[in-house]
């Protein structure tokens, strides 16, 4: 490619990525301190230890320990950002986490437009920030825009996909030194020593790693086996801390193994499959429908033909389902014969990994297939897990996203300017910005008046705290409730969970036990 060309091309994509940027800190700028946010900005979420808001260095080690015999092992990204916390406090959180999120997209543009080619990966970029957009409210108000989980669940992916990148990029040559080996493993653990779930999917993010250098690259055993441990370590760190351990003993509910994941299948499928994610699901499908007309074109085995136009029509069902019949497919996946419903989820979820598996394999795109495959396994954990929160699906999405682009870009010839498959790439794009900046400006303007709310929220109880002594002090201050408690994680006026915000705002503000919140209207 022309050099002056690969520079407008660079330029052009680093822009986008720049846009995206400012407008990600526009929407982290509005959220605010939410749930148990409270009591790690405070320190006393470990009981035991008595905390404070202005702590120091030496405090929120302390903390880290006391944490991790209590609580969980979670604590690498949890001292990362109650570091960030401490450093500059509300802003330079919300700054970072714009800045880690843009990170993440950039990492997953960059291992989709691995094969592309010019205006490829222009298109790649502006289709990756845009799916961002799409994200339905319900699974962004408890997993990315609530520090507490963003950290914890984002960071991570971030992490695992540059060590694929980084695996794939030092394979071989001048590069494959020790130094930058070691940037890997450093990485492999950092992915890991995150929570539970993303510890066992590093862990076989790692084992497909160990297989691919024994194989493919001819490493010994002994030299591949070091991708294994750092994912092992950080899988032990996590799950054997003490906090953890004590949470599974009181968790056991004397069922044994193959009853719970029968149990928990259906709710799998359901969490997969409900309209919290309906718009993205809408988007998965069409990727699978676009991969398979794809593969309609390069293979010449008639099964392979036979099985990507049943893929084509089933998934162009699946679209009519979620686009236009949206509440009875909800119904039927809640409330439909448990059986039927197990056995359509599980040859959903077969038929997508087989496609994007052969798809991957057509590209030699070896980074998709190590994240999607990771991914997948993400999907298995949650079998064997007692709780399963939306957020437990974010490494899926955003890989998926990574997908779909990779899906609409292959519609592109490179080597043609001009053609209807362009032209069809790019409409699909315009009709995802028009989406994305519809469902966009919704949240962030829902966010931006519940944080009004609880900006003046902040400065009324901190004008209390000022303006009086410590005996002096209100027992009851009377405060706004937020406006709409969709644009929110778990408000303070919520009154499922009254008593223990109660707890983690008197222990944030200094403020006595007994000092009580009234909301009102």
């Amino acid at each position: 490619m022309d050099d002056r060309k690969e520079i407008k091309y660079k330029l052009c994509i680093g822009c986008v990525f720049c846009v995206m940027l400012v407008l990600l800190y526009q929407q982290f700028r509005v959220v605010h301190i939410y749930f148990d946010d409270y009591a790690y900005y405070s320190l006393p979420y470990a009981r035991s230890f008595n905390g404070t808001k202005n702590y120091t260095i030496l405090q929120l080690l302390e903390f880290m320990k006391a944490h991790y015999m209590e609580c969980n092992g979670r604590l690498l990204y949890f001292f990362v950002w109650l570091l960030l916390f401490w450093l500059g406090g509300l802003p330079l959180v919300q700054l970072s986490a714009a800045v880690i999120m843009v990170s993440v997209l950039w990492v997953l543009w960059k291992a989709a437009s691995l094969k592309m080619e010019g205006y490829q990966k222009i298109l790649a970029a502006i289709s990756v920030c845009t799916l961002y957009w799409l994200l339905d409210i319900v699974f962004l108000r408890q997993g990315i825009y609530w520090f507490a989980a963003f950290f914890l669940y984002v960071m991570p992916v971030g992490a695992l996909v540059l060590a694929a990148l980084l695996y794939f990029e030092f394979w071989g040559g001048e590069r494959n030194t020790a130094g930058n080996k070691m940037t890997i493993l450093l990485l492999i653990f950092a992915a890991g020593w995150s929570q539970e779930q993303q510890a066992a999917v590093t862990t076989v993010f790692a084992f497909l790693l160990m297989l691919h250098a024994i194989w493919v690259k001819k490493e010994k055993c002994c030299a591949a086996i070091l991708y294994v441990i750092p994912a092992i370590l950080a899988l032990l760190i996590v799950i054997m801390s003490p906090g953890i351990q004590a949470r599974l003993e009181s968790a056991d509910d004397g069922i044994g193994l193959i009853e719970n994941i029968g149990t928990n299948a259906r709710q799998v499928v359901y969490l997969l499959g409900t309209a919290s994610s309906w718009r993205i699901n809408i988007f998965i499908f069409l990727s699978i429908m676009l991969i398979s007309i794809c593969d309609l074109k390069y293979t010449k085995s008639r099964a392979c033909k036979g099985f990507d136009a049943i893929q084509i029509v089933m998934n162009g069902c699946l679209i009519y389902g979620y686009a236009l019949k949206q509440t009875a497919v909800e119904i039927f996946i809640a409330t439909g014969d448990q059986t039927k419903v197990i056995i359509i989820g599980t040859i959903i979820v077969l038929s997508i990994m087989i496609q994007v598996i052969r798809f991957e394999i057509r590209e030699n795109n070896a980074v998709m297939l190590l994240v999607f495959l990771s991914a997948m396994a993400s999907v298995a954990v949650l079998f064997f897990v007692p709780q399963r929160p939306n957020r437990l699906l974010i490494f899926f999405t955003l890989s998926m996203v990574a997908v779909y682009v990779q899906a609409i870009c292959s519609l592109i010839d490179p080597l043609e300017k001009k053609t209807v498959d362009r032209s069809v790439a790019g409409s699909i794009v315009a009709v995802m910005i028009v989406i994305g900046l519809k469902n966009g400006t919704t949240i962030y303007r829902g966010y931006a008046e519940n944080y009004e709310v609880l900006k003046d929220n902040d400065q009324t109880i901190e004008r209390i705290v000022r303006s009086s002594c410590a005996d002096e002090r209100e027992i009851e201050i009377r405060l706004k409730k937020t406006l709409n408690p969709m644009y929110c994680c778990v408000a303070p006026d919520d009154e499922n969970y009254s008593e223990i915000l109660q707890v983690f705002m008197n222990d944030y503000y200094g403020l006595p036990k007994d000092t009580k919140y009234v909301y009102v209207d």
